[in-house]
């Protein structure tokens, strides 16, 4: 007994080449978020010792005890120290967050 595929030759060459040009791309602004994300994270963890909850800052005050929002500025350079640190594309972050 032959297979549908068997018998159906154009269609495996249609399933096996299904998938679209351009599916698998990087979006430059997701990968910069993720590359910024995971320096944060770090950060974070170093200052506080633990991972940061759903409702923490990942751009926070480093002069606080307990996880605060940094201002603008230091948030600003945050943001530039992780996409340096990462070689993410620091206009497009800045831009992203407001602050270009």
């Amino acid at each position: 007994m032959r297979s549908y595929l068997q018998e159906r030759p154009n269609l495996r060459r249609a399933v096996s080449h299904s998938r679209r040009p351009g599916l698998n791309r990087e979006n430059p602004l997701e990968s910069a978020l993720l590359k910024v994300a995971s320096v944060r994270f770090q950060a974070f963890r170093d200052r506080f010792g633990r991972d940061p909850f759903p409702d923490e800052p990942l751009f926070f005050d480093p002069s606080e005890d307990q996880p605060v929002a940094s201002g603008s500025a230091v948030m600003r350079t945050q943001l530039l120290a992780a996409a340096s640190a990462t070689r993410a594309d620091r206009a497009t972050l800045l831009k992203y967050f407001g602050l270009d």
